[in-house]
This record gives C-alpha cells, sequence and structure tokens, in this order.
C-alpha cells in the first residue's frame, strides 16, 4: 500500500513508541506485577 505521507513510517513508529510508554507507565493490571529491574542485591 501506499503511504499519504513522505515520513509516515516514522511518524507510526513515533506514534506507537509514545503509547508503548504510555501504557509501560500507566497500565493496570488485574494479578500484581513484579519487575526485577537488576538494581537489587541477592
Amino acid at each position: 500500500p501506499d503511504m499519504f505521507q513522505p515520513d509516515e513510517k516514522s511518524q507510526i513508529n513515533r506514534f506507537f513508541g509514545e503509547l508503548l510508554s504510555f501504557c509501560i507507565e500507566h497500565g493496570h493490571s488485574l494479578e500484581p506485577v513484579f519487575l526485577d529491574r537488576g538494581d537489587t542485591p541477592e
């Protein structure tokens, strides 16, 4: 499919990157989520 804008692919990638960041920062889960950030001593 043809693109409508010359930089349409970049715009879409930037949009999804921002959306993913938003979901990671503001997302909710019914179950607790534990992230291993690698900064905790064992």
